[in-house]
């Protein structure tokens, strides 16, 4: 059977199904009930089902990965589900696919190394290919991730969530998995009170979407967490998996070596943000909301404050230690563009040298140098060539810490050389970050 034809652009790709058939492109990918539309309107084409099913490991030759992943979360959502299944809204908002297109245009997928090979082989990957999943960077990102817990005496979990926070994007997720805060799914929480350990990393993302797109690209998104929880057969069986998604299934939950750590397909989910709402409507809405928040944290600082100012003081400091043990790479990222704003602006700047200073420091330490003293003397910079030595030792240094040679993992810092590295953990700093995050673990 064939999809229903839900606007002009779908029947002219109808249309084009004869010409198409005989076309030595293939399609994306068919379905194994009929043969029906994968690819975008601008480059569909179609092949008779036997060419290709969705039991069938991805092929290159359909199309990139990325396209191949959409087309499955278009296709899910557009199956004949009951509403207990899938939320109506969700297949409201995809009747089409010139709809979907619009969003995938406006927010591209980047996907994780590997995962087209995992895809394509006729067996589940093992443990490995999620232990080396990305793990969220500094820029916000909105993403499809992979939980894996394990157990030294247990069997693996596998969850498949997506962190779609309008502000923090999946970093928020992430933080929330570390911190054991926020809203933690039931066969996770239940995995980590056993004494599971827990790795996370990214299947599939885009950037942090304005306003006005965050609805449906949310839709989007918990289409595509739930074709990831069917294929790596993440989620407990429901008795009508076989009736309503048996051909999106690439192995049998026999071949995996995790149980799954999802209860239910994020599908039936309902959709934060109104769907209703227009471009115009859904700004105007997040800029209020933001006030909002701005002024709820505002009177929120001042209440606690006015009733105690000194547990108040050492609440937040405890905060901000806390947040600094837990993220060493963006402290170091923000230090770095306080310093850099600091000599942009010349706030700590001499005149004699021509020199502008990160910090008050810097500068207190430039003005006792001896290159200081002879600049006042002549009154003016004097500039010294640097030595072919001094030029190599530079360049070394450079190059250390573009190739991270001597790096410090849990202070996610590196350094020139081993003597700066061994300095550097020789700190009492550095020494309580590896204390805590071992105690982390245990």
């Amino acid at each position: 059977m064939l999809l229903p034809l839900q606007d002009l652009e779908d029947a002219f790709c109808f249309c084009s199904c004869v010409l198409a058939s005989s076309s030595s492109i293939p399609p994306l990918f068919s379905f194994c009930v009929g043969c029906i539309q994968l690819a975008s309107c601008l480059h569909s084409v179609f092949l008779p089902l036997q060419d290709f099913t969705m039991e069938d490991p991805y092929d290159a030759r359909y199309g990139s990965i990325e396209s191949h992943i959409d087309a499955a979360g278009f296709q899910l959502v557009n199956l004949n589900l009951p509403s207990w299944y899938i939320n109506p809204d969700i297949k409201v908002a995809f009747a089409s696919l010139s709809q979907w297109d619009n969003v995938v245009r406006d927010a591209p997928l980047q996907v994780a190394p590997g995962l087209a090979e995992v895809l394509s082989s006729s067996k589940p990957p093992g443990l490995d290919f999620f232990r080396r999943l990305p793990k969220p960077p500094a820029s916000k990102l909105w993403a499809v991730y992979a939980l894996i817990l394990e157990h030294l005496e247990l069997e693996p979990v596998l969850y498949i969530g997506s962190g779609t926070s309008a502000s923090a994007g999946v970093q928020g997720r992430h933080t929330g998995y570390l911190t054991g805060s926020g809203n933690i799914p039931v066969l996770v929480k239940l995995a980590l009170n056993q004494g599971y350990s827990l790795c996370f990393g990214m299947l599939c993302w885009t950037p942090l979407p304005p306003p006005q797109l965050v609805p449906r690209l949310r839709a989007r998104f918990l289409a595509l967490e739930s074709v990831f929880a069917v294929i790596f057969c993440a989620c407990v069986k429901m008795i009508m998996d076989d009736v309503f998604i048996p051909d999106f299934f690439l192995w049998s939950r026999a071949e995996v070596t995790w149980k799954p750590g999802c209860t239910h397909l994020s599908l039936s989910e309902s959709v934060r943000a109104d769907l209703e709402l227009t471009e115009e409507e859904l700004v105007l809405a997040h800029e209020l909301r933001l006030q909002r928040n701005v002024a709820k944290t505002q009177r929120c600082r001042k209440r606690k404050r006015e009733e105690d100012e000194e547990l108040y003081l050492q609440n937040n400091l405890a905060q901000h230690q806390a947040w600094s043990e837990r993220n060493p790479g963006r402290v170091n990222e923000i230090a770095a563009d306080v310093r850099n704003k600091a000599k942009d602006l010349q706030r700590f700047r001499c005149e004699v040298c021509d020199h502008n200073a990160a910090t008050q420091h810097a500068l207190d330490s430039h003005l006792l140098t001896k290159a200081h003293l002879d600049a006042e003397k002549a009154g003016r910079k004097v500039l010294k060539p640097l030595s072919a030595a001094a030029l190599n030792r530079r360049a070394s240094r450079e190059a250390a810490i573009a190739n991270r040679v001597h790096y410090c993992a849990p202070c996610d810092k590196a350094c020139t050389s081993s003597t700066d590295l061994k300095r550097h953990k020789d700190k009492q700093k550095h020494k309580d970050i590896v204390a805590r995050q071992q105690a982390r673990k245990q």
